[in-house]
């Protein structure tokens, strides 16, 4: 722009009356009218000359006409003008009270803001009214000096200091004389005479009405003279800190970061603190703030829309340094795409949200459930949702140390796929303890340790991988869909609890040992469990095969990296190290999810990365173990499956016809008792019906070598007498024929089904502590097909 002054251009004998506006206005006022006239000469007659205004310009070629006329918007010659009623319709409402749930929210904020000041402010009333009382007599004394100063032409002390010092005389006498004058001219004003004889009167009135006691007079006059000095305390406080640079002056205390409510101008401070604004750039609220309650946790919630080229993966990513900046802990700070890229909700509680666990809803469950469309809930994230896996397209790596949470997490996964009744089980148990005992009778396969019949059921399962894949390739589909489900077989979810059991060279090398085989190679017996994993994690899923493994030692020796990087889906629960949550989500995911600062006392906290949800801080529902909630849900669990006839047994088993004519041995349901797990020779079902319930009985004493033939009729018919009860006779001989005849019939039946000759169970006798006949245990477990 050029430098001449803005006003009336210079014309002879008036260029002495234009007003130079740059004595009244700063340059940024300056600046705005300069860009308002140049905005406004475009739309002028003049045309492109007033659009140039200011600007410097090339001159035109010789005969070229100027160019003349308005400057418009441009559009297509085909959009037609619309009129109000054929214009989009604006929202009635605005965005906080878009929805029930929305207004709910706000409202709720607005509630809690306001009584969050309410408290603060008043807990500190008498610091206030002490605050306001001296700022009402600062006041005082700075009305007196103004008034003095004006009186008293109090402009005119400094200059005569100024001339006295520097030793001129006669200026000093010019002065004086010109403040005497000043100082008479000002006592005979009108303004004055006024001022001084009407406040005189109302002190005096006020005065005198206080003195008779008249309160109802004097209370409003005193508090007006109060309120008068208290203003101009205020304003002479207020400039004193702009002239020196401090906080504004304020009566009220600022509430501390700690105890304010989220704010758009409180969460902009932190964004601009941690660089993802600029100086000069805002977020835009979408609607107002809003509040939520979920058990002990309150949270604010505030969505915005971020300036043009930040986005909220952007925040997300800088999650620490946000919470930091709002003076909060990184686990109470919770960042989401709200919609587009560039709209961001930041949900923001006042304590710890995984602090305390949350039941399992499937305590609450009655119904079977689709696995597959709507998942099983087995985590809470910071906001309260469930999170549910789904057995579908990913396979899964559990990992994290020792008492971390894992086997509340897997116990979930696999009593909530059990309700899906298209889903079998097959279970190995590396650590080889009773955990899942209590479910074995509704597992499909369930192993404990034996490194050799886990690679004989990866064989086995390969092998129906390429089966399932087979027929999808004859009907031009690349994976599995709902509605082939029940054509291909259902569902199959191989769980493997503390693969280093299996893929660790040691505890081959010790497995080996045990068993007496000197034959076998742990290399070459590793490397085929470990060859299958691949192809089961890489391409199981797209045929309904489900792969889960869990270890407590995340070490590539364990979990090689090709392996954990076919398993697409990772949970990782408290680790040592941050190198072990590396090889639990993948190498150099600490800098962003570190599971080793997880808190030990947060038992099933973790850090689950799925390619549907993405990385998610969660906590594992609890089932507590002591108080029987695993039997209760197992218990529905069970009466659903044998409803549906899924149990163990009741279905064609393709997985487990295979390994029985592989090895001649089957791993159904997994045994009873003590020896849940092991592996069962020539059955091709679990043991079911008397034989199991008399197991059952031996294990309940403590599996002692022998139970007379009284007493486990009477165990029985406690544990069921509704299905026992007609046992139990008016004499010991009817008595023992009933229990002979039941399982005499059960060893039928089992032999029918296995194409086999019916074992034999006879009672003994025994006078050893007492004469008395009763069953061996050892002889139980070889009806019952139990192999020792």
């Amino acid at each position: 722009m050029t430098d001449m002054p803005i006003g009336p251009a210079a014309s002879g004998p008036d260029d002495a009356d234009r007003i130079d506006l740059r004595k009244y206005l700063d340059p940024a006022s300056m600046a705005d009218i300069e860009q308002a006239m140049r905005e406004a000469a475009e739309l002028t007659e003049s045309g492109h000359a007033g659009a140039t205004i200011g600007t410097l310009t090339e001159p035109t070629a010789a005969g070229a006409a100027p160019v003349v006329g308005f400057i418009e918007s441009q559009r297509d010659d085909d959009d037609e003008p619309t009129g109000w009623w054929q214009q989009e319709m604006r929202a009635v409402l605005p965005a906080a009270f878009a929805d029930t749930e929305t207004a709910r929210r706000t409202l709720l904020q607005a509630r809690a803001v306001a009584w969050n000041r309410t408290k603060f402010h008043g807990l500190r009333t008498p610091v206030y009214l002490a605050r306001a009382t001296w700022v009402a007599m600062y006041g005082a004394w700075t009305l007196r000096g103004d008034i003095q100063h004006y009186l008293f032409a109090g402009e005119y002390v400094r200059p005569i200091k100024d001339a006295k010092k520097a030793g001129n005389d006669g200026l000093v006498e010019i002065l004086r004389d010109t403040r005497s004058a000043k100082i008479a001219d000002r006592f005979k004003s009108k303004r004055a005479i006024a001022g001084l004889a009407g406040g005189g009167l109302y002190v005096t009135a006020m005065l005198v009405t206080a003195a008779i006691g008249e309160w109802i007079v004097a209370g409003p006059m005193v508090a007006g003279v109060a309120a008068l000095c208290g203003v101009a305390g205020f304003r002479a406080r207020k400039a004193q800190a702009a002239e020196a640079g401090e906080q504004p002056f304020t009566l009220l205390d600022t509430i501390p970061q700690e105890q304010q409510e989220l704010t758009d101008e409180r969460l902009v401070n932190a964004l601009r603190a941690v660089g993802i604004l600029k100086k000069d750039e805002q977020v835009r609220p979408v609607g107002l703030i809003g509040r939520e309650k979920v058990g002990d946790v309150t949270a604010e919630i505030a969505t915005v829309d971020l300036p043009p080229g930040v986005t909220a993966k952007k925040c997300a990513s800088m999650l620490v340094e946000i919470a930091g900046a709002l003076g909060i802990d990184q686990v109470q700070l919770d960042i989401q795409q709200a919609g587009p890229a560039g709209r961001v909700s930041f949900w923001v509680s006042d304590r710890d949200p995984f602090a305390e666990s949350r039941r399992s809803p499937l305590l609450e469950l009655r119904a079977v459930l689709d696995a597959w469309k709507d998942g099983i809930p087995v985590a809470f994230t910071k906001r309260g949702a469930a999170i549910k896996v789904k057995i579908k397209d990913s396979s899964y790596l559990i990992g994290g140390m020792t008492r971390a949470g894992k086997g509340i997490a897997i116990m979930s996964l696999l009593l909530g796929a059990m309700f899906d009744m298209r889903v079998k089980v097959r279970f190995f148990d590396g650590k080889e303890s009773g955990e899942y005992n209590r479910v074995a009778p509704m597992m499909n396969t369930f192993v404990k340790g034996d490194p050799k019949r886990l690679a004989e059921f990866l064989k086995v399962m390969v092998g129906e991988m390429k089966r399932r894949m087979h027929i999808l390739g004859k009907l031009g589909k690349a994976k599995l869909s709902p509605d082939l489900l029940e054509d291909l077989g259902g569902l199959e979810l191989v769980i493997v609890d503390e693969v280093a059991g299996y893929t660790d060279i040691e505890a081959i090398k010790l497995y080996l040992a045990e068993t007496g085989d000197d034959v076998t190679k742990p290399e070459d017996l590793r490397d085929a469990i470990i060859g299958s994993f691949n192809l089961l994690s890489s391409q199981g899923a797209a045929g309904g095969i489900i792969l889960v493994l869990s270890t407590q030692m995340p070490e590539v020796a364990v979990i090689p990296s090709r392996l954990r990087s076919n398993v697409t889906s990772k949970w990782a629960m408290r680790t040592e190290s941050a190198q072990h949550s590396n090889n639990i989500l993948g190498g150099g995911m600490s800098g962003t999810a570190n599971a080793a600062d997880i808190p030990l006392e947060q038992r099933g906290r973790g850090i689950l990365m799925t390619p549907d949800i993405g990385i998610v801080e969660n906590r594992s529902f609890f089932i507590d173990d002591e108080a029987g909630e695993v039997e209760q849900i197992a218990k529905v669990v069970y009466a659903l499956r044998e409803a549906a006839g899924v149990l163990p047994g009741d279905r064609p088993d393709a997985v487990e016809d295979a390994l029985y004519e592989l090895t001649g041995m089957s791993s159904v349901a997994g045994g009873i008792g003590e020896d849940v797990g092991i592996i069962v020779s020539g059955r091709a079902a679990g043991v079911r019906g008397i034989l199991a319930a008399i197991l059952a009985v031996f294990a309940q004493a403590g599996n002692p070598d022998r139970i007379s033939r009284d007493d486990l009729v009477a165990a029985l018919v406690a544990a069921d007498p509704e299905q026992w009860g007609h046992l139990q006779q008016d004499t010991p001989a009817k008595t023992g024929t009933e229990l002979k005849k039941a399982i005499d019939a059960q060893l039928a039946a089992d032999a029918e089904t296995e194409a086999r000759e019916p074992r034999q169970l006879v009672s003994k006798e025994w006078s050893a502590g007492g004469k008395a006949r009763g069953y061996l245990l050892d002889d139980v477990r070889a009806a019952a097909g139990i192999a020792r």
